[in-house]
């Protein structure tokens, strides 16, 4: 459990970004830590970033940060976490001092609201180091979350891009040179969402492998077996079961799995590939707990398209959505679909999972919704996507999960 964890263990939104770095983790610490009287730039910088108005309001809240972060807790060279409290104002918010992080845990006076900041090292080798920059923010009652999340952009796409520009830009801290920053490759949007036609395509010309792929990931043992939500499309004119590891426990993957939709988290899979079909989804690079999943929401796949609803909900275990056939149409002989979309987890270890993707549809024998709900357009779409939703889950889950502690130092909370 890392000190994060304990200061701030219930946040209603967190966010991580990550770079690998060229050096040792303790030359990295003394870089970005700074020495022992107070903080390097590095961390002014990280604290210092504000949330800027929503509107051109007068009532928009404003942040006056305070000059200096409030240390709540250090591992050296693991993990060191700042935060602030502030109260809601009137028209901006106001710095609150606290003693120590045990104070901060405990306060919870209504109307205000508390984040944190962590900057945690993971040693890959004796010369290379990830460093780990994780924002988390909670309100100490649910009305001034609101109110704080309505009138306030602190969060989101323009919040990753100031910490990740600060991880490209690591600043002096120390007099020793500044390690070159090893940044993992990337694909550009465009160029991932040519590769998930490329997959479309080929699938398109091959559907004698269409039975292979409609079990990608998963053992011909698994296949014969009942998954929740199976009981809704009882006889499929086809389905697909994939499945994918994640080197990480479920507890950690649920969030992502639970925040899956059009109109909020996206689907992690080829972005621009599906917004130039008119899905308008941006795909998340954090958990957003304010869009977990309940029975009776709905799963949104496109504007134009019905969503499914959510009919079953096993917190940390599986997630079920449906769409039911209109009985009456069926009955009178016109066209009728039905759909139901089953993520489950299961464990492979204390560390480990597997994601599944269970989706099973049957539909009426007319030509139009054949192509819309049958194999031979779907399948192929289908099985592009949903890999790479798969593995974009495995990419976030395993990229945000604690690690160990570098070094044999032991954590250090200021006492109370």
């Amino acid at each position: 459990m890392s000190a994060l964890d304990w200061i701030i263990p219930t946040a209603r939104r967190i966010e991580a970004d990550e770079l690998t770095i060229g050096a040792g983790a303790f030359d990295v610490w003394s870089v970005l830590r700074g020495d022992d009287d107070g903080c390097s730039p590095f961390l002014r910088s990280l604290f210092a970033l504000r949330p800027r108005p929503a509107t051109d309001t007068h009532d928009a809240i404003v942040l006056d940060a305070p000059s200096d972060p409030q240390v709540l807790a250090t591992q050296a060279p693991g993990e060191l976490v700042v935060g602030a409290l502030y109260a809601l104002g009137s028209r901006q918010l106001t710095p609150v001092a606290v003693r120590d992080a045990y104070a901060f845990l405990r306060f919870a006076q209504p109307g205000h609201v508390k984040v944190a900041w962590a900057m945690r090292l993971v040693v890959a080798s004796e010369a290379i180091t990830r460093v780990v920059l994780e924002l988390r923010v909670d309100a100490t009652d649910p009305a001034s979350w609101e109110r704080f999340r309505r009138e306030v952009c602190l969060l989101g796409p323009g919040s990753h891009r100031v910490r990740e520009a600060l991880l490209v830009a690591l600043p002096h801290g120390s007099d020793a040179p500044a390690p070159p920053p090893v940044r993992e490759p990337t694909i550009h949007p465009v160029l991932e969402g040519l590769e998930g036609a490329a997959i479309i395509t080929a699938a398109l010309l091959t559907p004698f492998l269409r039975t292979r792929r409609e079990r990608w990931g998963v053992p011909e043992a698994d296949l014969a077996r009942r998954y929740p939500g199976d009981e809704l499309v009882e006889t499929p004119r086809w389905s697909w079961t994939h499945a994918i590891e994640i080197e990480a426990p479920m507890a950690r993957v649920w969030p992502w799995v639970a925040q899956l939709g059009a109109d909020r988290a996206g689907f992690y899979s080829y972005e621009w590939l599906e917004n130039l079909a008119g899905c308008g989804l941006h795909n998340a690079e954090g958990v957003h707990p304010e869009w977990e999943a309940r029975v009776g929401g709905m799963l949104r796949l496109h504007p134009k398209v019905p969503a499914l609803r959510v009919v079953a909900v096993e917190r940390g275990r599986h997630l079920v959505a449906h769409a039911p056939a209109d009985e009456r149409a069926r009955a009178e002989g016109r066209p009728w679909a039905s759909a139901s979309w089953a993520f489950v987890l299961e464990p492979c270890g204390s560390e480990r999972c597997r994601l599944v993707s269970r989706y099973r549809a049957a539909c009426s024998d007319d030509l139009v919704t054949r192509l819309g709900y049958g194999e031979l357009l779907a399948e192929p779409i289908g099985f592009a996507m949903d890999r790479r939703m798969l593995r974009g889950i495995k990419e976030r889950a395993e990229r945000t999960r604690p690690h160990p502690p570098v070094g044999d130092a032991g954590l250090d909370i200021p006492a109370r």
